[in-house]
């Protein structure tokens, strides 16, 4: 199942909004693959944490039809329901240089 494309964090505009919608997942099944912004990972059951902060475009799609997507996802920091969008319609404001991925030893 694919999430389809969402940011949390905006105004009705798909402007960035200054507030809410940080999110950390952790995949706990192989085979799901996150995007986040321009950066595409598919990391091992319980091997990355994912971090979304607001503003940033987000997804995870499971490649394979044999099992669901389980994905443990911890959110906070005000945050709201994610309102779905296009890549192509969205500029991420300011967290370019944050790491979004973080491998677990």
């Amino acid at each position: 199942m694919d999430t389809e494309s969402e940011v949390h964090g905006i105004t009705e505009e798909l402007k960035p909004a200054p507030y809410g919608g940080i999110e950390v997942m952790l995949p706990l099944v192989d085979g799901i693959k996150f995007t986040v912004n321009d950066t595409q990972v598919t990391p091992k059951a319980l091997g990355a944490l994912i971090t979304i902060l607001p503003g940033d475009i987000h997804h995870h799609v499971k490649l394979t039809g044999d099992s669901p997507a389980f994905v443990f996802i911890s959110a906070g920091f005000d945050i709201k329901r994610g309102v779905k969008t296009d890549n192509s319609q969205f500029m991420v404001p300011g967290f370019a240089n944050i790491k979004r991925v973080t491998e677990l030893k």
